[in-house]
């Protein structure tokens, strides 16, 4: 797993030349397998868990300016605005509704993953704790709406803005008011690549299960356990959920080339500049379909191009220089730790493969749908065709949990936060905690990140 560039970036794209390139080069032998975690969690305000905006006062803009000042990190500009920072391997970035995205490096294990997670907190806290704001590790804004979030001053995601509609029902709520947990893992050949996304995508709806935090909207309960899942069903089917083929026993890297060919480009880069594409899709692009009007530069497609336009697809499971999980609704700080114990203990030890392939029957995109609909809907609670979800999530995370006792690095604990929630969890008692005291269920789910440690 790297986060350098996999290819030539201004090297040019012809129509028999082979995208599948970058997958092969990211090819890893076992012994060099990291995980890598991304974290997604809004600020809000302490008080009303509202939605804070970039400009406000002691807003997104100054928490950032804040990382720089107090702990070093290094800025990255759009225009004049910090839309993102670097310290090290680590990275934050914006969402387009002005959530932060903590970037981790990839790392041997979980218990590295902890202390990093962990370092970036306490800055977080640090920060916060002079201001009236939190941070809100929940899947979805509870009590925003699409008018009261604005988006970060980030150009593309105007474009993309203004594309949502075109093409699903609740893209801008996708944009705006979701939040996740992304695991990244390695893969040591393309079959392996492979059967892990195919593994993966059938496993996502239990991870939803497990995961399931965003049952408010609008300030109250609302009738789906997973706000953001059922959002992303519902947000474009050319470049989200489950593509039919990531499901097949010979999937290959050409497969996922074709389908992401097919999916409409947002938009063009040229000298910092973003260029809205029209609709046309990667393959047209090739083709010479492209208009860039009177741009000097050279209007047709290099790497860089392709690279960009692989990272705004955004299946339940995503291929890029590594295989990453996209299916966790955003939580506290254990779950956060849970997910990615999970991951590793399901994907990097053969006999926990095995045993997936053995539980994970809904192989066709129809039954998989529907099972989609029923976590987003009941989360553990849920059942298909008389099969309980609970006692299948149960089952893969005690294949992760095998695994992680016999690695002896201790990573097993970390597994604990969803062996509780399974045993403890249900919809109706949520629904009832909820609607009793609003504010005080989300702040006993979200647990506050680490604010509530010092007040």
């Amino acid at each position: 797993m790297s986060n350098r560039p996999w290819v030539n970036s201004n090297e040019r794209i012809g129509p028999d030349d082979n995208l599948s390139d970058p997958f092969l080069k990211a090819v890893s032998p076992e012994q060099d397998f990291r995980v890598g975690v991304e974290l997604e969690q809004f600020l809000v305000s302490r008080d009303s868990f509202e939605a804070v905006g970039y400009f406000d006062d002691s807003g997104i803009q100054t928490v950032l300016k804040a990382f720089q000042t107090k702990f070093d990190w290094n800025a990255v500009f759009e225009n004049d605005n910090v839309i993102a920072l670097n310290k090290d391997s680590l990275t934050i970035t914006l969402e387009p509704g002005g959530a932060l995205e903590f970037v981790s490096p990839p790392l041997e294990n979980i218990n590295q993953i902890d202390q990093v997670i962990s370092s970036f907190e306490q800055e977080l806290v640090e920060i916060l704790k002079s201001s009236n704001l939190d941070a809100l590790p929940l899947g979805y804004l509870p009590f925003d709406t699409l008018e009261s979030v604005k988006l970060v001053p980030k150009s593309r995601y105007d474009f993309m803005y203004d594309y949502m509609p075109k093409v699903g029902s609740r893209g801008r709520e996708m944009m705006k008011l979701t939040s996740s947990i992304q695991v990244a893992i390695d893969y040591s050949s393309e079959e392996d690549a492979c059967r892990k996304m195919r593994l993966a995508a059938l496993a996502s709806p239990f991870f939803i299960a497990l995961s399931s935090s965003s049952l408010i909207k609008g300030g109250k309960p609302d009738h789906l356990a997973s706000q953001r899942a059922d959002i992303w069903a519902n947000t474009d089917p050319a470049r989200s959920g489950v593509p039919s083929f990531q499901i097949k026993n010979d999937a290959s890297f050409e497969d996922y080339v074709n389908w992401a060919l097919k999916a409409p480009i947002y938009f063009i880069v040229r000298d910092g500049q973003n260029f809205p594409a029209g609709g046309i899709s990667f393959s047209e692009f090739i083709e010479g379909k492209f208009d860039f009007g009177k741009i000097e530069n050279d209007p047709y497609p290099v790497r860089a191009d392709w690279e960009q336009h692989l990272s705004t697809l955004f299946p339940w499971i995503r291929l890029r220089h590594y295989v990453e999980v996209r299916s966790f609704d955003m939580g506290p700080p254990q779950a956060q730790r849970a997910a990615t114990a999970l991951v590793k203990g399901l994907f990097y030890s053969e006999k926990s493969m095995s045993g997936m392939d053995k539980i994970l029957h809904f192989n066709d995109s129809r039954s998989l749908s529907e099972l989609f609909s029923a976590v987003s809907q009941d989360g553990l609670d849920a059942r298909l065709e008389g099969v309980p979800i609970r006692s299948v999530a149960e089952h893969l995370v005690n294949i992760a949990e095998d695994a992680l006792i016999k690695a002896d690095l201790g990573e097993e604990r970390f597994l604990n936060y969803y062996k509780e929630k399974i045993e403890k969890w249900s919809k109706k008692s949520e629904i009832e905690s909820a609607s009793k005291d609003t504010k005080g269920y989300i702040a006993s789910r979200s647990q506050r990140t680490l604010l509530n440690k010092l007040f």
